[in-house]
């Protein structure tokens, strides 16, 4: 195949190059983040152990057509929903979502707080520190000023928008808001003999389809009349609506 390169190093070189697959489609060191100075592959280490390991054991009834029982869907529903959110695409989309906001889910957050803090004159610092690991994740700074003699404290969040904040997004996504996944009708469907299912770069696709001539792939979880498909198994589909 060919890669157009949007940047080269002088008008000289060719614009078009010749590459295999394997040379592109991959990002090095997604998931690793810098702890205390040192790269860390924690985040990693949480998928596999939480939603990937887990799997292998339903995934392998699913092959040898053995029945499910509903801890093996719910593992599947798990797994799904991870493969859905940790691929560069949704990388992307987290970084332009975020960009358009993140400040103002910010400045809200500092209300509510603002309001609360009003509200509580008991409330001090130690009510504002991470608690779980979770936040953690979230590149997060707050702090405080005041002048001497005023009795006005002013607190002031900053964050970043990168990998740090998409970690984040991720593991609140499959520790909160995958729950709605479980209340989707799920099957597992395999073609006619002779034929084999479309695939696809994107390992869990969102379908909205009103009719033939009205769909497109911009569905999410919990979507009514949406449907999602993934391909974790070879030739095989996992289908909910």
């Amino acid at each position: 195949m060919c890669l157009y390169r949007t940047l080269v190093s002088h008008d000289t070189v060719p614009v078009w190059k010749k590459c295999s697959v394997a040379a592109i489609a991959y990002h090095k060191h997604l998931y690793t983040r810098m702890v205390s100075g040192e790269e860390s592959d924690e985040f990693e280490r949480w998928l596999d152990s939480e939603y990937e390991t887990p799997a292998n054991r339903a995934l392998e009834k699913v092959v040898s057509n053995q029945r499910l029982t509903v801890n093996d869907w719910q593992v599947l529903i798990k797994f799904l929903a991870a493969q859905d959110v940790r691929t560069p695409a949704r990388l992307y989309e987290h970084l332009k979502r975020s960009r358009e906001s993140l400040q103002e889910a910010l400045e809200n957050t500092l209300q509510v707080l603002k309001e609360k803090l009003e509200c509580d004159e008991k409330i001090d610092g130690a009510n504002l520190k991470v608690t779980n690991q979770t936040a953690s994740l979230l590149p997060l700074r707050v702090t405080t000023e005041s002048s001497s003699g005023e009795k006005e404290v002013t607190i002031k969040a900053e964050t970043y928008i990168g990998r740090g904040t998409w970690l984040f997004s991720i593991r609140h996504l499959l520790e909160n808001t995958f729950k709605v996944l479980l209340n989707h009708k799920w099957t597992i469907v395999k073609p006619a003999k002779g034929f084999k299912w479309f695939t696809s770069d994107n390992p869990v696709v969102k379908l909205n389809f009103t009719n033939s001539q009205n769909y497109d792939l911009k569905g999410g979880w919990g979507n009514p009349k949406g449907n999602i498909f993934s391909q974790s198994v070879p030739n095989m589909q996992c289908l909910s609506r």
